[in-house]
């Protein structure tokens, strides 16, 4: 293994990930990995890894890095404007970096999270089956928790000459995956959907709603219309309010409307139980469009059927195995 990147600056929520940590819900432990699965498996897939290995996900900000060793990598995910030293260079293509080079990731112009992939992959701490991070419970990733400025991250030392081949392998146009200016969400019927009013629900699908700043991988939240509830005979054992129900199961991308307030949806580390209710379940084709939500930027609902899901899915998952999406230079 070698030194193959130290962080001279980040933004929030800079991370490793990996594969997901499943089996250990049960436990309290989410699944972690990943926001946008679709851009990070794409990155490694440009500098010849295997789709699950060990990436970095960052957001909003990309931030500074100095190569300490020659490395090809590849950046994808959200539109950056990123410079390799001072000169532009392409998301969703694959470079070669000298040691001493920096590459300035800067800023999201448009959605909210990138994703870096170096040949080899990053070396990452394994935990429960997953190298990725979990930053509540310290595990995977970098030392357990987020990357900062100052860290040095190590590669798997790889034999760059089996790599080098997929310098100038790109992504023709890069991927329109999360709309422009609104973003839309496919979802199903969560379980407690038959509680809230008929009109409420519709209005639900007929409104734009407004990412707010205060999301991160636990949940991303939305501000648009109330919400309205169906009157209906409260369990004792339940908090009060009709929007409270006895503790259930939440899983990743259930909808949460707090007093129908807002909606929550639980990202990569949500919580595995709660008692708001939960009107919606985003499908896993969509949590991609999920984790490029930015503070500010208006989305909207469609609720789909089971098979309409499993069908999105397929076809989502025959564009990630696709390498004739692929171009060289």
């Amino acid at each position: 293994m070698s030194k193959v990147i130290r962080i001279i600056s980040t933004g929030p929520e800079t991370s490793l990930q990996g594969k997901e940590r499943l089996g250990y819900l049960n436990q309290g432990v989410p699944s972690s990995g990943p926001m946008d699965e679709f851009s990070h498996h794409i990155a490694n897939k440009l500098v010849g890894n295997a789709m699950e290995e060990t990436a970095m996900e960052f957001a909003m900000l990309g931030g500074k890095i100095e190569f300490l060793c020659d490395a090809i990598f590849a950046l994808t995910g959200a539109e950056f404007a990123p410079k390799l030293n001072g000169e532009t260079i392409e998301m969703w293509r694959t470079y070669k970096a000298s040691k001493g080079d920096v590459l300035d990731i800067g800023f999201a112009l448009r959605s909210l999270r990138g994703y870096m992939a170096i040949a080899g992959g990053f070396k990452a701490q394994e935990n429960l089956g997953s190298t990725s991070t979990q930053a509540m419970n310290f595990l995977g990733g970098y030392h357990g928790k987020n990357i900062e400025a100052g860290d040095v991250l190590e590669d798997l030392n790889p034999n760059l000459d089996i790599y080098i081949s997929n310098v100038g392998k790109y992504v023709p146009d890069g991927f329109s995956l999360y709309g422009g200016a609104s973003k839309t969400m496919l979802v199903m019927k969560g379980p407690h959907y038959d509680l809230y009013e008929e009109e409420s629900v519709q209005e639900l699908c007929n409104v734009e709603w407004k990412t707010l700043f205060n999301s991160n991988r636990r949940g991303v939240r939305f501000k648009g219309v109330e919400l309205k509830y169906r009157p209906r005979e409260k369990d004792p054992r339940e908090s009060p309010g009709l929007g409270n129900v006895l503790d259930d199961v939440s899983v990743m991308g259930c909808m949460e409307t707090p007093q129908g307030q807002e909606i929550i949806i639980l990202g990569k580390e949500q919580n595995t139980c709660g008692a708001y209710t939960q009107i919606g379940i985003v499908i896993t084709a969509c949590f991609d469009v999920l984790g490029q939500c930015k503070p500010t930027e208006m989305v909207r609902f469609q609720f789909v059927s089971m098979e309409e899901a499993i069908e999105i899915k397929k076809k989502r998952q025959a564009l990630l195995t696709d390498d004739s999406i692929f171009s060289q230079e």
